[in-house]
């Protein structure tokens, strides 16, 4: 039954492409990576879907001050080498994906999300970027959410259940901010915030109303 569950879950990741497209976004992985431990059947199940969610950023407009990326040429030698193992669309310089993935690894020592934030990958992958920061935003458990979900109950008692959404969401992101020292620097040191302690989840609503 553990196999079966495991099987279950596990196959939920061909119902959409974010996760074939972080390990293709991942500098340290790339289309190398899926070659090597992939089995074809596997990357040809989910191809489409991950050129489609690609097509929908390609054509994104760039900011002000953002530049076209340049096209970056190829050694002829390099691009014999590898084309015989180029198994997405044909390389070419000039697109950012392409260029990305069929790119050789490297090794990086910050998380991937803030090296794909840095400025020199903004400024040579300005479409590649915004996408890599979407997927790579993206919480790869759902515990802190469901605990803040959680928390938001007893926000919302029984006497106060005429909060819109927006309160409701402040409150909810103002708690988190607070329990986690984010926003410690606003709060004078002689307010005492009963409820917020270390291991203490629930707030008190009167100093919510506060």
């Amino acid at each position: 039954m553990g196999w079966y569950v495991l099987k279950q879950y596990y196959g939920l990741t061909d119902d959409t492409p974010v996760y074939a497209m972080a390990v293709l976004l991942h500098p340290a992985m790339r289309m190398q990576y899926i070659k090597s431990r992939w089995q074809q059947g596997w990357w040809e199940s989910i191809k489409a879907k991950v050129e489609a969610l690609w097509a929908e950023y390609s054509d994104l407009e760039l900011a002000p001050g953002e530049n076209e990326p340049e096209k970056e040429q190829e050694d002829d030698e390099f691009i014999d080498f590898a084309r015989p193992s180029l198994t997405l669309l044909e390389h070419r310089s000039g697109d950012e994906f392409e260029r990305f993935i069929n790119s050789g690894v490297c090794g990086i020592s910050i998380p991937v999300l803030e090296w794909w934030s840095q400025e020199q990958q903004r400024k040579r992958f300005p479409r590649l970027s915004r996408l890599a920061r979407d997927i790579f935003s993206i919480p790869p458990m759902s515990d802190e959410p469901e605990r803040i979900f959680s928390s938001a109950r007893r926000v919302i008692s029984w006497d106060r259940t005429r909060l819109g959404d927006s309160a409701i969401e402040n409150v909810a992101c103002l708690k988190h901010w607070v329990t986690n020292g984010h926003c410690s620097s606003f709060i004078p040191q002689d307010v005492e915030l009963e409820g917020l302690g270390e291991g203490e989840e629930d707030v008190d609503n009167e100093h919510i109303d506060d």
